[in-house]
């Protein structure tokens, strides 16, 4: 009867830390990122859109402050960027530009980490100094025509060859395509089980990329199909061992998906400032819309999806930074930021009411961003299984 009484909330007992405190420096990251991306934000970001540009030049812009490669260990010649700052940047960058944002995102989770932290030292020390300073970009290369959430249909092969590899085959969906100089490739590799990882240089012999797919969102991102044919690989381009190529995409699509949940957040909170601004400024019935209580509701309802989709990001991002499993928070904040992105977007755009539709703003924009949320870096679908598979125990 003499012991203390544990408190209820874990977080609440000595040493615990919450998640949702933001550090000085993670509050400096943020405060930079929104001032650099702010210029961005605007007639920048509908260029982007509207000509269907590529971002390469504001990479080069965000790689300056160390952003393509946040999450690259100091160790290994990255910044060493904490994941919960990894968020935070990709947020701002999104709230001015979702193509930027997921430039960005493709540019670390998919491009410097997996290089940085699979690669032989030899492979860092050529391809990093030219990701770290944006002059070069990696597509990532898992999907094909026959095979998108589910690698087990990878066919895209690499017969084993004198001192390497020689692949064939063709990937779908491979973003920013045109201009990567490299390709991170994941092949069958004759006699082993499951996938193996490549680094294919963009200019090698018998590689072909597609005219670029005109998407209907996210536009600018330059996807396309790459076709191999009889292309010879060193074995010293190869990320980790043979058969180890299933646990790097994993790995590296958990924390693309952590990103684009952020990205998610970033349109979100991009919406949520313009129906604000707006129902201060527009007048009906002698009335400025704030003064309505439907406009009001609505606006509340879009605040409270806003800090629901960020705090769920925040605490997967905390968790990996704490070293827990954190691959259920990942699918949690993914589904719920890319289902309610579409929700808050369109709310948003009702608050507008017939100026919503006009191209002359940016929610036209926001609108069909958001709908590629849902699907990027894992479907919904892909979440709701991870989720349904670790509360049933299945």
């Amino acid at each position: 009867m003499n012991a203390q009484p544990q408190p209820f909330y874990p977080a609440q007992r000595a040493g615990a830390r919450m998640p949702f405190h933001l550090t000085s420096d993670q509050e400096l990251v943020r405060k930079t990122v929104r001032e650099l991306s702010d210029a961005v934000k605007g007639k920048p970001a509908e260029h982007l859109d509207r000509e269907r540009a590529w971002p390469g030049e504001h990479v080069k812009q965000l790689a300056s402050m160390g952003l393509t490669a946040m999450l690259v260990p100091a160790e290994l010649g990255g910044p060493g960027t904490d994941t919960v700052s990894f968020a935070l940047a990709l947020e701002e960058v999104a709230r001015a530009s979702g193509v930027l944002g997921l430039a960005l995102n493709n540019a670390n989770a998919l491009g410097s980490y997996p290089i940085a932290t699979k690669g032989s030292e030899a492979l860092r020390a050529q391809i990093m100094p030219a990701l770290l300073t944006g002059e070069a970009y990696a597509g990532w290369a898992l999907a094909e025509p026959g095979a998108g959430s589910d690698m087990g249909g990878v066919r895209t092969s690499a017969k084993k060859a004198d001192g390497g590899y020689v692949v064939n085959g063709v990937k779908s969906f491979v973003t920013g395509a045109p201009h990567a100089k490299w390709f991170i490739v994941f092949v069958r590799a004759q006699g082993t089980d499951g996938l193996t990882a490549l680094v294919v240089p963009a200019d090698a012999e018998g590689v072909a990329v597609a005219p670029v797919e005109r998407t209907m969102t996210l536009r600018g991102n330059d996807m396309a199909q790459v076709f191999f044919k009889g292309v010879v690989v060193p074995e010293t381009h190869r990320l980790g061992a043979e058969g180890e190529g299933g646990a790097i995409a994993a790995e590296c699509n958990e924390l693309a998906a952590l990103g684009a949940a952020a990205v998610a957040v970033g349109i979100m909170q991009a919406a949520f400032e313009d129906a604000a601004a707006y129902a201060n400024q527009r007048e009906q019935f002698r009335t400025l819309l704030k003064g309505f209580q439907a406009i009001q509701f609505l606006m509340a309802d879009l605040d409270v999806e806003v800090r629901a989709a960020r705090l769920l990001t925040h605490v997967a991002a905390d968790k990996r930074d704490r070293g827990e499993e954190f691959a259920t928070d990942v699918a949690a904040a993914k589904l719920y930021a890319g289902e309610v992105s579409k929700h808050v977007t369109q709310k948003a755009l009702r608050i507008h009411g017939g100026t919503g539709f006009m191209r002359d703003i940016p929610l036209e924009r926001y609108n069909r961003d958001a709908r590629a949320m849902s699907i990027y870096a894992g479907t919904a679908e892909m979440q709701r299984a991870t989720l349904a598979a670790k509360s049933l125990g299945l």
